[in-house]
């Protein structure tokens, strides 16, 4: 059974997304990895590939977001450099060095770069590159190790497209013009784009078998949709993206035209929606691309969308957002249209407004973040992965397990001796709280703003961020040490089956059964040997301390380690663990409550 781990909520009039109950902070520069050949190069077979160093550029960093092009017209045909180009000139596309789109080992890239299968010169459509999928698999699954959320765009407006460019529609694989079509299938037979045609479903193909049968654009553009989500779907850190800048070329030139041409690309699009969902059911989130009026004021962008809904065009709710590209540091959601804003996530790009700078980046991200919206750089650098990662606060962070528990340091370590002994406990929205056992005080608390695969950081209550080198022992997960100024600290991991666990951490007395009780607030702090320690809110320095003899599924007992005398206590905790209510029971019968009875409220606070 799938299971999102995103939540969409409406806020203040907006879609927003959500991650364990907090909104969520998607942004990223791409990991250029277009070829899935990880760090081993076109030598890397689906067995070794290695996508680790790409996916740690961007962890190291806190990027945790890049959209992944399915099909990519880059891939297909090496146009050589501007000194030496492999082509003639465009319209003449004819290569000049055949060999140059070719590997190390002499393998096509429209072979091994292609989700379609391809062989004698031609790809066929309804045919795959299990290869290809077997590789976009572990890099997908890479990118979750790394708490990465990868958006794959299914299909490229771009590569059916024209635009005097050699390496786009003249090798393209929906390519079938001219009496040495690309692909067998006989679609799409345009000798300039075929992009127009691409939006019509009912256009007649082939699909050569065995046996040969006749087929239609959209039964293969439904196939392929179905192939790459049922390869994918599995993974919790993937979102769909249905086409990159889905526009028609040359686009009508008259108000009327455009407005068709957005309905029959609104209508196309909301048969693929329903293609994704039925694999999804909605749990992956969808998002449409919509390209019309870029560069345009907000209040003009997302005509698709708007078109979409009006013409009461299926699969519309099934949608989750939209992606809108330029140059988007100042874009303000706020301007859309009303049904978009309300509708839809907003994500926005750089796509066509490529800036590398760090200090532009920033600015991006944090009016992403500003204005809960999801932030594509086009961008490969590491000063653009920097200037997002700067941003404060910073992009979510998805990967903390292992890290996820309640953490005690040991006693005896070397090293100095003035340390505190510390529980630290971490949670899995990437808040934290260190409890310092010596004083009953929380030394520190905030959040992780950065984590790799060897440090971490934590940014305190002061706007101070620390960085810890961290290393589990003893090839487990239970023993972890951190290193900071060359002075390193091991926790053990208290075991969540401990009956204890539950109760460990800071909480507040913040109310009482009966209200006129003279007992006066408190903070009880409960630590892993089973020691209790109250300490008045009104003045700390006055402690009582206790030990936990005993804990049941329902009660717990404690006796004064002063007195040695014992109450028993019936306890309960709130749905989410942060509320414990302590019902004080009978001496000689603990199924009943104490006389006079007493129940006291407590709220954790670390």
């Amino acid at each position: 059974m799938l299971i999102n781990q995103f939540q969409k909520k409406s806020v203040d009039g907006r879609k927003v997304v959500y991650f364990q109950n907090r909104p969520a902070r998607l942004a990223g520069i791409y990991p250029d990895i277009q070829t899935l050949d990880g760090a081993g190069g076109d030598t890397s077979t689906a067995a070794n590939v290695d996508f680790q160093a790409q996916m740690e550029r961007l962890a190291e960093r806190t990027n945790n977001f890049f959209r992944f092009w399915v099909i990519f017209y880059s891939n297909f045909v090496n146009p050589g450099t501007l000194t030496s180009p492999n082509f003639p000139g465009y319209p003449d596309c004819k290569e000049k060095d055949p060999s140059l789109s070719f590997t190390s080992e002499k393998v096509s890239w429209r072979e091994r770069y292609s989700p379609f299968k391809y062989q004698n010169k031609k790809w066929d459509l309804t045919a795959y590159n299990d290869d290809y999928f077997l590789r976009l698999r572990k890099m997908i699954e890479t990118a979750a190790d790394y708490g990465i959320v990868v958006q794959l765009t299914l299909f490229d407006r771009c590569g059916t497209d024209a635009l005097h460019d050699c390496t786009r529609w003249p090798y393209s694989p929906w390519n079938a013009y001219g009496a040495n079509p690309n692909n067998v299938n006989g679609l799409l037979k345009d000798p300039v784009r075929g992009v127009n045609l691409f939006y019509n479903r009912a256009i007649k193909g082939v699909s050569p078998g065995p046996p040969a049968k006749s087929t239609t654009l959209g039964d293969i553009q439904d196939a392929y949709v179905t192939k790459v989500v049922s390869e994918t779907v599995e993974y919790p850190n993937v979102m769909y993206e249905i086409m990159n800048e889905p526009i028609h070329n040359p686009a009508g030139a008259t108000n009327l035209e455009l407005t068709q041409e957005s309905k029959v690309r609104a209508a196309w699009a909301a048969e693929i929606v329903g293609v994704i969902w039925d694999q999804t059911r909605g749990n992956r989130f969808i998002f449409y691309n919509d390209h019309t009026f870029p560069g345009q004021a907000e209040a003009a962008r997302g005509q698709d969308i708007i078109n979409w809904k009006n013409a009461g065009y299926k699969n519309y709710a099934k949608l989750d957002g939209v992606i809108f590209h330029g140059d988007i540091k100042a874009f303000n959601p706020g301007k859309l249209a009303a049904s978009i804003r309300q509708d839809k996530i907003i994500q926005v790009s750089t796509d066509t407004h490529t800036d590398e700078g760090q200090d532009y980046n920033a600015l991006a991200a944090k009016n992403a973040f500003d204005n809960s919206m999801i932030f594509q750089a086009e961008a490969l650098s590491l000063g653009a992965a920097s200037g997002i990662g700067s941003v404060s606060p910073p992009p979510t962070l998805f990967k903390l397990p292992p890290l996820v528990g309640k953490w005690v340091k040991l006693v005896g370590q070397p090293g100095p001796t003035n340390l505190p002994h510390v529980m630290h406990i971490q949670n899995a929205n990437g808040t934290y709280a260190d409890l310092n056992q010596d004083t009953d005080q929380i030394l520190s608390y905030g959040h992780v703003v950065r984590l790799d695969t060897k440090t971490i950081s934590f940014l305190n209550q002061g706007q101070h961020i620390g960085t810890f080198a961290y290393a589990f022992m003893n090839n487990g997960t239970d023993l972890i040490q951190f290193t900071a100024n060359n002075v390193t600290q091991v926790y053990r991991r208290v075991d969540v089956n401990d009956p204890v666990w539950r109760f460990l951490g800071k909480w507040e007395r913040v109310s009482v059964i009966p209200a006129d009780s003279q007992i006066l607030p408190f903070f009880a702090c409960f630590y892993v040997d089973r020691t209790l320690v109250a300490r008045l809110v009104s003045d700390p320095s006055s402690a009582t301390r206790f030990t936990l003899t005993n804990i049941s599924t329902q009660t717990i007992t404690l006796r004064n380690n002063v007195s040695s005398g014992e109450n028993v206590w019936k306890y309960t905790f709130s749905g989410d663990g942060k509320k414990l209510t302590l019902d004080k029971r009978n001496p000689a019968d603990p199924t009943k409550p104490s006389n006079p009875a007493l129940i006291e409220v407590l709220q954790l606070r670390a």
